[in-house]
């Protein structure tokens, strides 16, 4: 895991895009005859335009809270594990853009976050969903807040990691909020996602 993680970082720094860094990695991994796999989300951050681009592969989707305090899972297209996808020609990784509003606070986190020995994980997720959407604004008492074990982490055997990404609101203006979704030609899937993310926006 450690030469994977050296990997990923140096496909990083080539300036690739994320899908391209992750089938690079995915491919590295199938070459170093372990048959191991790994779930790993990608994201890379532009700071100026608050515009992040995600490839997920076997891992959670990201958990967004609002200025509302309405929480959700946002839709990122998902696809196989490191290594497996390569074994299975399948490491052409689906890259999802996401923007986040003003006071938008984006939680990346690993499946200890939610897994729990002789519980459904879909009571993890409810569950930490609950955590994040009631925790404090700050993000280092946030952190420390669904670390506290909540109900979805006590007795994980899995590893514990998060990341929280806040977008700070501009001084004197008001946070608005922004809805942008780029949909490539014929593609039916992304339509779809479109729609989903409407219905979402409206229903917030």
């Amino acid at each position: 895991m450690g030469q994977l993680r050296i990997a990923l970082r140096v496909y990083a720094t080539e300036g690739d895009t994320p899908a391209t860094v992750m089938a690079r990695a995915s491919r590295f991994l199938t070459d170093l005859d372990t048959e191991r796999s790994a779930t790993c989300i990608y994201v890379d951050a532009d700071v100026e335009t608050r515009t992040l681009r995600l490839v997920r592969a076997g891992r959670l989707e990201p958990l967004v809270r609002h200025s509302t305090d309405l929480t959700g899972w946002a839709s990122v297209r998902g696809g196989l594990p490191l290594g497996v996808a390569t074994v299975f020609g399948q490491d052409g990784y689906p890259e999802t853009r996401l923007d986040l509003n003003p006071v938008d606070t984006l939680l990346l986190c690993t499946d200890g976050m939610v897994k729990h020995p002789g519980r459904d994980i879909a009571d993890g997720i409810e569950a930490l969903a609950a955590a994040m959407r009631t925790g404090p604004r700050d993000t280092e008492a946030l952190a420390n807040h669904l670390c506290g074990g909540h109900p979805s982490r006590l007795g994980s055997s899995d590893d514990v990691g998060l990341l929280l990404l806040h977008r700070a609101a501009v001084p004197g203006t008001h946070a608005t909020r922004q809805m942008t979704q780029h949909v490539h030609q014929a593609d039916p899937e992304e339509s779809a996602e479109t729609q989903a993310m409407i219905r979402q926006d409206l229903a917030a």
